[in-house]
């Protein structure tokens, strides 16, 4: 009787440890994913293998989304088109990440508004060389 009851303790023990481990291993959930994979394979040329690729796009993409009155789509659109457009006029590759960061930088309010100037205002530093 003990050993049936001492050997169903260690069967759960390793059981509620197999779980803890399988948990931490899990990837970490991303919203907007296909958005974000576009930002990335336009950035890299190559589709992310995991969500961990997809990280810094998505600090950056989601602080846009949370202050800016503007949809997932749109946003990944103005991006890609921003990101072009600077480093045609700059002479300089511009990646869609830098062109997140330049706008994230700007931000400094937290209710979401209008940031037409402000997706600007970035562009325009990104196609003179600055941050």
């Amino acid at each position: 009787m003990i050993r049936a009851v001492s050997a169903t303790l260690v069967l759960a023990a390793l059981l509620g440890a197999c779980t803890s481990v399988a948990a931490a291993a899990q990837k970490p959930a991303v919203d907007h994913r296909h958005e974000l994979s576009a930002l990335f394979f336009l950035d890299k040329g190559w589709r992310p293998v995991s969500d961990y690729d997809l990280a810094p796009y998505d600090l950056h993409f989601h602080r846009i989304l949370g202050s800016c009155k503007i949809s997932a789509e749109n946003l990944t659109n103005l991006t890609i088109h921003l990101a072009d457009k600077a480093s045609f006029q700059g002479g300089r590759r511009v990646t869609n990440l830098m062109m997140l960061k330049a706008v994230t930088r700007r931000i400094t309010w937290t209710k979401p508004a209008a940031c037409g100037r402000t997706f600007s205002v970035a562009e325009g530093y990104m196609e003179g060389g600055g941050p």
